[in-house]
């Protein structure tokens, strides 16, 4: 939602992390810093984005279980069960990067702006949904082993088997070839 609303993320720790239009790439840099779940904290303007307004509604209300909101950071910190003084400390430091005009932090271009209560959270979790390759697959889809023989009875196919960002008809391919194969044993 970093494309197109201010937006603000965290580790469970309360700090931040990343420059926030880089959403592709939190859940590496989330695990790299030692977590699997980080939070999306917004305000108002997501939900006027027009853009992800729709998405920002439906998560909410598919994830109400991880989803805080809260009028001061002191109860957001709270809702969101991350420790309050590094919450407050971010968004001080965040501010002071909005109020010089630059993220020297994390080199945020877009929407360097702060945010306003009610604040809104939403925690996120470590999954990807399409990957720079993944396991490798032999002619058939057949899952290969560290010496590149096929494992037997093991296929795969989609995003975790191609060697690029996937789209869904190379996704589709791969999922009909396997099931080709499969059904002719």
């Amino acid at each position: 939602w970093g494309y197109w609303t201010p937006i603000v993320l965290v580790l469970p720790n309360g700090k931040r992390f990343i420059e926030e239009a880089q959403s592709h790439d939190a859940a590496q840099a989330a695990v790299d810093a030692g977590y699997r779940q980080w939070w999306s904290i917004f305000d108002q303007r997501a939900f006027e984005a027009r853009a992800i307004a729709h998405s920002v509604e439906g998560n909410i209300k598919s994830h109400e279980d991880v989803y805080v909101k809260a009028d001061t950071l002191e109860d957001l910190a709270a809702g969101m069960d991350v420790p309050v003084d590094n919450l407050k400390a971010t968004f001080a430091r965040y501010d002071e990067l909005v109020a010089g005009g630059e993220d020297t932090d994390f080199g945020k271009k877009a929407w360097l702006e702060s945010l306003q209560p009610p604040y809104h959270a939403l925690k996120l979790n470590v999954s990807r949904y399409k990957t720079s390759g993944g396991v490798m697959v032999g002619p058939n889809n057949q899952v290969l082993d560290t010496s590149d023989a096929e494992i037997p009875g093991l296929y795969a196919a989609g995003a975790v088997t191609l060697q690029s960002f996937a789209s869904v008809s190379t996704c589709m391919a791969t999922g009909y070839y396997v099931g080709e194969t499969l059904a002719a044993l």
